[in-house]
This record gives C-alpha cells, sequence and structure tokens, in this order.
C-alpha cells in the first residue's frame, strides 16, 4: 500500500474565472428578445420617447406593480428579455403607470410597450458546442448572456468604459485630494468545456468627492 505525502511549501494558487453552471440544462433554455418602448405622456397630451433614467424606473415599477415573469431589461438597445414568450403569455401589451418627480414634485404618467417579438435564441448551440457538434462559437448567445449579467447588476455597480465600480464605495486616501477605488473587468468566455466568468481586478485613482472648498484647501494645499 502506497501512502501518500507532501512536502515542501504549500502554495495558494488564485484564478480569476469561475465555471457557469444552469439551474436549467442548456439545451432546455430558449430566451425571447422583445423589441419594447417606454413614453411619457406631455402637456400637449402626446407621447414622447422618455429619458434613460426614467425608463428604468418605469421599468422597475411596471415588472413589479404587473408580477411580470423574470425578465431583463436592456436599456442600450431597449429590448426586454424573458425565457417566456410574452407575446402569448400576458393579457395586454401596453402598461401604465403614474411616478412623483422629487425633484419637480409633479406626478408624470408613462407607458410601457411591447412592440414586437424580435428573434428566439436557443441556448442548445452552446450545448451543441460544448459537446463538439458544432465547431462555430455562439458569439451571439456569448453576448446576451454579458448583458443580462450586467442588468443584473445594475443597482450595485456602475460601468464606466467596460470598467465596472461598486457603488459608494469609499476611496482610499493617498493624500492630495486623490483617492484610489477598485474595479474590476468582466466578461463571460465560451471554452470548449463550458462558460466561464473571467473577472479582472484592477484599482485606479479618482478626485476625492469633496466639495469645492474641500478640494482647494486639499488638494492646491492652501485655504
Amino acid at each position: 500500500m502506497v501512502s501518500s505525502h507532501s512536502t515542501g511549501q504549500q502554495i495558494d494558487i488564485y484564478t480569476n474565472h469561475f465555471i457557469i453552471n444552469f439551474s436549467t440544462p442548456p439545451n432546455k433554455i430558449i430566451l425571447y428578445q422583445f423589441d419594447v418602448n417606454v413614453e411619457i405622456l406631455m402637456p400637449d397630451s402626446l407621447w414622447y420617447i422618455c429619458g434613460k433614467d426614467e425608463r428604468l424606473q418605469v421599468m422597475k415599477e411596471i415588472i413589479n406593480k404587473e408580477n411580470f415573469p423574470l425578465v431583463w431589461y436592456d436599456d442600450q438597445g431597449k429590448n426586454l428579455y424573458s425565457i417566456e414568450n410574452l407575446m402569448l403569455n400576458l393579457s395586454k401589451k401596453e402598461y401604465q403607470c403614474e411616478i412623483n418627480d422629487k425633484n419637480t414634485g409633479e406626478t408624470n404618467r408613462f407607458r410601457f410597450l411591447i412592440l414586437n417579438l424580435i428573434k428566439t435564441h436557443k441556448f442548445k448551440k452552446v450545448f451543441d458546442f460544448i459537446q463538439k457538434r458544432i465547431s462555430i462559437k455562439p458569439h451571439d448567445l456569448v453576448k446576451i448572456l454579458e448583458i443580462l449579467l450586467k442588468q443584473t447588476q445594475r443597482s450595485d455597480i456602475i460601468t464606466i468604459e467596460n470598467q465596472s465600480y461598486k457603488k459608494h464605495q469609499r476611496l482610499d486616501d493617498l493624500g492630495g485630494g486623490i483617492g484610489l477605488a477598485s474595479d474590476f473587468h468582466q466578461s463571460i468566455v465560451l471554452c470548449e468545456r463550458g462558460l466561464t466568468l473571467n473577472i479582472n481586478k484592477s484599482f485606479v485613482s479618482f478626485y476625492q468627492n469633496y466639495n469645492l472648498v474641500q478640494f482647494l484647501s486639499c488638494y492646491m494645499g492652501h485655504d
């Protein structure tokens, strides 16, 4: 009987990529992509496209109010994603809500429109690539997964030029009005063994969030 033992110095190895597992087998997942719009009712009684911040607020309000199934909203492409066909499963394609503007005190009326089903994405392609049934990587599916991942992080993470930062993080004071923040770049990669989430962490310096008097006193070195 051979006994196992170890010699030398123990080394800890850290990795920046993590295997992605699905609760449902990828070959059974179908993702539905919808073209949607969010509009505001103006004093002239006409509907107009509203701004980004308003769109996100309206989407959150309506999804919670109407008990939508699990959905992801991509504001950049103005698309809605779901694992259900909303054109068949929802009783209506227009939803309205009222939201109070904290800055003006006015209450505005908004509407959310599900315009049409653009495309269906079958994650079976991912499964087929891993099983070597196809040789071409389904890059479009990987890109969609990255989009959906970023949407789930929107409340906690802010992204600037593909670098992500935790909101409200405290900067390490470097002196001279400069602070050090941690950031990371994340991407989803499809290889022959499956999908992985790759995370590269780094640090970047910012001016501290001082008011003008504090900044001039600290950074310029005088009152």
